[in-house]
């Protein structure tokens, strides 16, 4: 005689439902663990940089001067790498370079607000006509 019985196949609902709110627990907990980083401005310079980038500008006929260097906007926003190294997870950026300069490199394990002040500074060194520490 065989097997009377039959084994259920799939998964209940419940099931599933558990499934999702442990992969869900799991997400979240990794997304707090990394220091939640600020999504927003993340997803924004990440977004509209390339745009600008990409737009092609028209020249205007003027009399002043050409713009300089330092007449460009950068922007440093606190975006985390998978490395062990804290000194680079911000990236600066003005429309067409983007790079990820060494900050507080005298400290050994530097905090999210240590490296978010860190990036506001240089981003206020660039913005002055700082040359930046591209490699």
């Amino acid at each position: 005689m065989g097997n009377s019985r039959r084994r259920r196949r799939g998964s209940t609902v419940a099931e599933r439902i558990i499934g999702l709110l442990v992969v869900g627990a799991v997400t979240f907990g990794v997304w707090t663990y990394n220091g939640q980083p600020d999504l927003i401005a993340m997803f924004a310079s990440h977004i509209t940089s390339p745009a600008k980038a990409l737009t092609k500008q028209t020249p205007s006929v003027s009399t002043s001067a050409p713009p300089t260097d330092a007449s460009r906007t950068w922007t440093c926003v606190w975006d985390p790498t998978v490395n062990d190294n804290w000194h680079d997870d911000v990236e600066c950026f003005d429309g067409s370079i983007r790079f990820r300069p060494e900050l507080l490199t005298e400290i050994e394990r530097v905090s999210e607000t240590q490296i978010r002040t860190a990036a506001q500074e240089y981003e206020d060194y660039l913005n002055a006509g700082g040359e930046p520490d591209i490699r």
